[in-house]
């Protein structure tokens, strides 16, 4: 996390939990973050110095103004005009890590063979709930190299279920067996 991320997210955070909007921003944050991917067209527009300044800004009214919250769309406005639209991204995740940690909010990243049914994902995050003490938030993801189970990140630390897991163990204990 950059200086820049830890200090302008940081303030869009405080700002947006002193005017009690910060539940709005986020969602908000959740919903424009596509348009700030470091390879994205949008980005180019806003990184482009043959573009002015001005122009620039005005392209984030234009896309955004009575869209999102006007704290966000300034916040949008003024990294923008301090040459600081690169670094949007990672302010967003200094956001989202502040919000998480003030709401006592664990995100629990979920890899598993097959996609999960939402009954699957309430009693998993209610399971990591209850080993971590948090709210859990779930990302999905299917990968079906895993054969079988999931596997888990949260807090640090992984828990690895998966049945492509299970057989490299295997693998490695026979391998380690003299004969």
């Amino acid at each position: 996390m950059t200086d820049v991320a830890r200090e302008y997210g940081g303030a869009l955070f405080e700002l947006a939990d002193e005017e009690k909007v910060s539940d709005v921003i986020l969602s908000e944050i959740q919903q424009i973050r596509p348009f700030f991917g470091r390879n994205s067209d949008y980005m180019r527009l806003l990184t482009t110095p043959s573009i002015g300044v001005k122009e620039r800004t005005s392209c984030i009214d234009e896309a955004f103004k009575g869209q999102i919250n006007s704290y966000l769309c300034n916040f949008l406005k003024i990294m923008t005009e301090r040459s600081h639209a690169y670094d949007i991204e990672d302010c967003f995740d200094e956001f989202e890590r502040l919000y998480n940690e003030k709401n006592n909010i664990a995100v629990a990243k979920v890899t598993s063979a097959v996609e999960l049914t939402e009954t699957q994902k309430e009693k998993l995050a209610q399971n990591l709930g209850k080993r971590t003490g948090k709210n859990v938030r779930l990302i999905c993801n299917v990968d079906p190299s895993l054969i079988g189970g999931i596997s888990v990140s949260i807090d640090g630390e992984m828990l690895d279920g998966s049945v492509s897991s299970h057989l490299s163990e295997l693998r490695r204990k026979l391998s380690d067996i003299t004969i």
